[in-house]
C-alpha cells in the first residue's frame, strides 16, 4: 500500500521522509495537526479543519509561518504525488513550532510541516462490528492545565488511558473528570437517552465531526445537544457511540464502568440518526470540487 509524505515541500514515499532531530515537535510534541478523509475525490470539511489549526495555534501561542493557502496548495501537491484514488485517503498534516535550540523556551523559527497520505480502509459494518470501551482510571487532561481543545501532536494522555483499556481487553478508553464524562482516545462519547443524541462539553476536543452531526440532526428533528454528562448517566442510556473524522457517528456496544460491563445492543436510535447523516454528507459534497 503506497504512503507518501510531503516535509516542507520535499515530496517522496513515507518510509523515505525525515525531520531534523532539533524539531521541537519531535523534541516536546510541540506541534499541532489536523486530518481529513478524502472520500471518492470530495476533501471533507478542509476549510473547518483548517480554521481549528489556527485556533490551536492561538491557544499554542505559536506564530504560523504557512498560511490556509499554502497549506492546502502543500495538501493538493501531496494528493497528486500519491497518484492513487480509493473510495477513502487519509491525509493528516502536522505543524511544529520549528527546529531550534534545545530548550523548552518558546522561539520564532518558521514552521515545520509534515503531510501524510495514504488509503484508509472503508469501516467495519456498524451493525455488526464490536467497540468496546472502558471508563478508565485515567482523567483527562483539565481545561486549566494542558487544554484538549488544542489538537495537539502532545497525546501522552490519550496513550495511558488507552493502555489501561487495552491491557484490560477492550478497544478504546473514555476518559472523565470531575465526574463528568469527556472523550474517547481519539473520538467524541455520545450517549442517546430520552429523545436526545447528547454530546459532553467540557475537557473536550470541539470536534468538527460532532459540530456538523448536531447541526444535521437538529435540521432533520432529531434533537442533538453538548451538554454536561455525569458518568451515572451511562447507566440510563439507551444507545452510545462514537464520533470522530474517520468513522463519522459510529456506535459503541460494550463500556466497562467502575468493575461492571454493560452492554448496548438497541441501534434503532443510530440507524435513523446515520441515515440523516449520510444525506447530510451526500448533499455536501455535491458543493465541492473533487480531487479526481
Amino acid at each position: 500500500m503506497r504512503e507518501v509524505a510531503n516535509v516542507n515541500g520535499t515530496l517522496s514515499l513515507l518510509e523515505d521522509a525525515r525531520i531534523p532531530i532539533t524539531d521541537r515537535g519531535f523534541l516536546y510534541g510541540d506541534s499541532l495537526y489536523e486530518v481529513i478523509i478524502i472520500e471518492n475525490g470530495y476533501p471533507m470539511f478542509l476549510k473547518e479543519h483548517l480554521e481549528r489549526m489556527k485556533k490551536s495555534a492561538e491557544k499554542m501561542r505559536m506564530k504560523l509561518t504557512i498560511s490556509d493557502e499554502e497549506m492546502t496548495e502543500e495538501i493538493n501537491r501531496t494528493i497528486a504525488f500519491y497518484g492513487e484514488k480509493p473510495q477513502r485517503i487519509y491525509c493528516r498534516w502536522i505543524i511544529t513550532r520549528g527546529t531550534g535550540p534545545l530548550t523548552l523556551a518558546n522561539q520564532t523559527q518558521p514552521n515545520n510541516f509534515v503531510i501524510i497520505v495514504k488509503e484508509f480502509p472503508v469501516n467495519a459494518d456498524p451493525l455488526t462490528s464490536t467497540v468496546s470501551v472502558k471508563v478508565t482510571d485515567i482523567q483527562r487532561n483539565s481545561d486549566d492545565s494542558m487544554d484538549p481543545n488544542i489538537k495537539s501532536g502532545n497525546y501522552l494522555n490519550n496513550i495511558l488511558a488507552l493502555d489501561e483499556a487495552n491491557k484490560d481487553g477492550y478497544n478504546e478508553c473514555l476518559m472523565s473528570r470531575d465526574g463528568l464524562l469527556c472523550e474517547l482516545s481519539r473520538a467524541n462519547f455520545w450517549l442517546y437517552s430520552k429523545g436526545t443524541w447528547s454530546t459532553p462539553a467540557k475537557h473536550v476536543l470541539s470536534g468538527i465531526t460532532r459540530d456538523k452531526i448536531i447541526e444535521a440532526l437538529n435540521s432533520a428533528g432529531i434533537k442533538a445537544e453538548i451538554r454536561d454528562i455525569k458518568v451515572g448517566e451511562l447507566l440510563e442510556a439507551e444507545e452510545v457511540a462514537l464520533s470522530s473524522t474517520t468513522k463519522n457517528l459510529y456506535p459503541i456496544n460494550l463500556v466497562h464502568l467502575n468493575g461492571k460491563e454493560h452492554s448496548f445492543s438497541s441501534r434503532e436510535n443510530w440507524i435513523k440518526a446515520n441515515e440523516v447523516i449520510l444525506k447530510f454528507i451526500s448533499d455536501y459534497q455535491k458543493t465541492l470540487t473533487p480531487y479526481f
